[in-house]
Order: C-alpha cells, then structure tokens, then sequence
C-alpha cells in the first residue's frame, strides 16, 4: 500500500500527542500490526518533539510515506536551525551510532538521569525500541521558504532534516479490502 502523509505545522506541545494519536490511528491494526503502529507512532512523536524542541522558526513538517510493497515506512522530520543547534545535533547524532543500539539507549539513559531537563534520548530511542535507521540532510532555506518565513531575512540558519526509516516486520492486513484507503 502506498502512501503519503505531510504536514506543516505551528510548533505547540499539544501538537506532539495529537500527530501521535493521529499517526497511530492512521495506521491502525486494520491496516498494519499493532507492533509496526506502535513503533511508527513512538517515532514519530519523537521527532515532532525534537522539532518543538529545537527549532529557530515556529513551524516545521513531518512527513510519513510507504511506497509500494517497501519493507519501510520513511519519516523525514524537518525545522529550521541555527549553528549552534545543529552542533548539538550532529554530536547527539555520532553519540547514538557509537554501539548496537540496546548499549547506547541504556548508557544515553543513565547518562540522563543526572542532567536536568535535557535527556537527549529521542534519537537513540527511535534507533533501539523503534528499529529505526536514522540519517540527516541539512540543507538551505531557500529549499523550503515556508519553514523560514518568520527568521530574520539576515538569518544564517539552515533546514535540518532528520529521516528514519522504519522496518515493517508485521503483514499487511486485510490488503485486498483496504486497497487504496488511505
């Protein structure tokens, strides 16, 4: 089944449990197994919590897509960054590729019990209970003016996309009276 799902947005934390809740009924157990929803939907709100999180501009866009028969399902989150922001990211980013990924979510989680309101474990997470593969583009605001518009014109900031792909283990469900409901 094919799909594709995109969605720009007001940053707001209510925003995250409603794109969750969303997400999870978009891929309810009548179109996929409830283990491939959970883990869709764990990622998902992961992403869009990093994006309110750590954004410049108050608006960013999740997309969520399936081509086909693939084996995955891509999330690509995207939001405006600064220099400074994206270092951060890019350290996070090598600390959570640094072992399997059961060692580092334990070690990232320790870790984080000692730092005060900042756990940096949504990646990690996304890479050990979600199966994740996570990779990163970093591009200019010219690539999608939309995220940018409410940054100073003189604004040195880029666009950060972080992609996922998610591993779909569970069969489809009842493919052949579902086709094409989404």
């Amino acid at each position: 089944m094919t799909f594709n799902f995109d969605l720009t947005y007001c940053q707001k934390w209510e925003n995250v449990s409603y794109i969750r809740h969303f997400v999870a009924d978009m891929l309810s157990e009548e179109f996929y197994g409830l283990s491939d929803s959970k883990r869709v939907s764990t990622a998902t709100s992961e992403l869009v919590e990093n994006l309110v999180k750590h954004s410049s501009s108050k608006l960013a866009n999740i997309s969520i897509s399936r081509e086909g028969d693939a084996s995955e399902i891509l999330l690509k989150a995207t939001n405006t960054v600064s220099k400074e922001l994206l270092n951060q990211f890019e350290t996070i980013f090598k600390d959570i590729y640094k072992g399997d990924p059961k060692t580092v979510y334990k070690e990232m989680m320790l870790r984080s019990l000692g730092e005060k309101d900042v756990s940096q474990l949504g990646l990690a997470r996304i890479r050990y209970e979600c199966e994740g593969e996570i990779s990163y583009q970093v591009s200019n605001c010219k690539d999608n003016p939309k995220l940018c518009q409410s940054l100073p014109k003189t604004s040195k900031h880029q666009l950060l996309t972080i992609i996922v792909k998610v591993p779909m283990s569970d069969q489809l469900l009842n493919s052949n009276n579902k086709e094409g409901a989404l």
